[in-house]
């Protein structure tokens, strides 16, 4: 809960850790999350072309590379509109915008420049990104934080988190 307004016209934001019990399957294209119970099992064993999540508290990192500029943890964070890309890793400025997320106000620099990120054995690009100073995020979480996952790069793929095995896969419809 914030006072703040978070997302124009949401009620609120549901963390991914509320789900910690389902296989989470979302479809952005189809307009669909499906929830299948995990039945006290973890699920792990049959989550084929899964990559590893690390959860940090409610967070729920996935490691990935930025255009061969450097790589690191990043939040996959379905809420935000954006992703967001540390600077340390896209030092390029871009026109400056303030963005208000669950982490407080953050300056953010939305970007032109195309961009590819690797998440795993995925190769992604063509996502609207902002840049940002990532410093306060990590301080606050504990862990050096190289971005965040947002619905930019999100709409454009089929997404199933197991929360409970930390294990997440991206499927590019159509790509497959």
């Amino acid at each position: 809960m914030s006072e703040a307004e978070l997302t124009p016209d949401a009620d609120g934001m549901i963390g991914l850790d509320v789900f910690q019990d389902f296989l989470i399957r979302v479809d952005p294209h189809a307009r669909k999350m499906e929830l299948s119970p995990l039945d006290g099992r973890d699920g792990s064993a049959s989550c084929k072309d899964c990559m590893q999540a690390y959860r940090l508290g409610h967070l729920l990192l996935v490691g990935g590379e930025v255009s061969g500029h450097g790589e690191g943890y990043f939040i996959l964070d379905t809420g935000s509109p954006y992703t967001l890309i540390s600077r340390k890793l896209m030092p390029r400025s871009g026109r400056a915008e303030k963005m208000t997320g669950a982490q407080g106000d953050q300056a953010v620099a939305l970007q032109s420049t195309p961009v590819a990120l690797r998440l795993g054995a995925r190769h992604l690009w063509g996502f609207e990104y902002a840049t940002l100073d990532t410093d306060e995020i990590s301080s606050n979480n504990g862990a050096a934080i190289a971005g965040a996952i947002g619905y930019s790069l999100l709409r454009e793929v089929s997404l199933t988190v197991n929360y409970r095995a930390g294990l997440v896969k991206l499927r590019t419809p159509g790509r497959e």
